[in-house]
């Protein structure tokens, strides 16, 4: 596993807007940049698979980016909200499910060795099918 990087967007379009004009990077500026598909995405999720989670979840029971510290090794997963570990995935073409991406929310499940965020359901949203996948353990 490994943890984002800081510099993974270093000189995208994204990261030059920023660096160009901070002071003009505002939110409509930043919905202007990327692709429409992009902007989809973002609408699609507000109504999608993920708007029964959001009107049951309050933001409190939420925990975005949640670091998962394991005896030898550190991971971030994606979202805990109420006891759903949730990672998105946006491939182009989601055929399937790799192996690979279930073994990713196993090794998370197992490293909240602790129960600290008492997950009992894992799952994932496809942004660019806006499908969910979701199992109770």
């Amino acid at each position: 596993m490994c943890a984002r990087s800081a510099f993974g967007f270093t000189y995208t379009p994204l990261f030059l807007t920023a660096l160009k004009n901070p002071d003009a990077f505002t939110p409509d500026r930043l919905l202007r940049l990327p692709h429409p598909d992009v902007v989809a995405q973002l609408h699609q999720a507000a109504n999608g698979p993920l708007a029964d989670l959001r009107a049951r979840t309050r933001p409190a029971d939420c925990t975005p980016g949640p670091t998962l510290p394991g005896a030898r090794v550190t991971a971030d997963a994606d979202l805990i909200a109420d006891g759903l570990l949730i990672d998105f995935k946006s491939a182009r073409n989601p055929r399937g499910l790799p192996q690979e991406d279930a073994w990713q929310l196993l090794d998370y499940l197992l490293l909240d060795d602790a129960d600290r965020y008492t997950i009992d359901t894992v799952g994932f949203y496809l942004t660019r099918s806006f499908h969910s996948l979701s199992r109770a353990l």
